[in-house]
């Protein structure tokens, strides 16, 4: 949805009773050639939308920052990298869940 259309957009929403939403952000639509990131004109996302993300994954151990938060300071480089066990491990509660393994 474009800039100039969210605000209408989520008051609609809200109007017909609903408290959340969730947002899917597509990142191959995000990556440049260069290996950066470009949020700007019609790829713009919020910097909260993406800082709540991360921070999801972190408390559900799904990322790894690198310094961790806890010892991070502000304006500090940091590196996230995946939680491959996390990931695997909830994959398959998730698999057994449904019956798919």
């Amino acid at each position: 949805m474009r800039r100039g259309q969210r605000r209408e957009r989520l008051v609609a929403v809200q109007r017909l009773g609903f408290t959340a939403i969730d947002v899917y952000i597509p990142w191959n639509q995000h990556e440049r050639h260069d290996g950066g990131w470009g949020f700007t004109g019609e790829k713009d996302v919020p910097p909260q939308t993406v800082i709540t993300g991360i921070d999801e994954l972190l408390d559900f151990g799904l990322l790894i920052a690198d310094p961790p938060r806890e010892v991070g300071t502000r304006g500090q480089r940091v590196r996230y990298r995946v939680n491959d066990q996390a990931v695997t491990e909830m994959y398959l509660r998730l698999g057994l869940a449904i019956g798919e393994i």
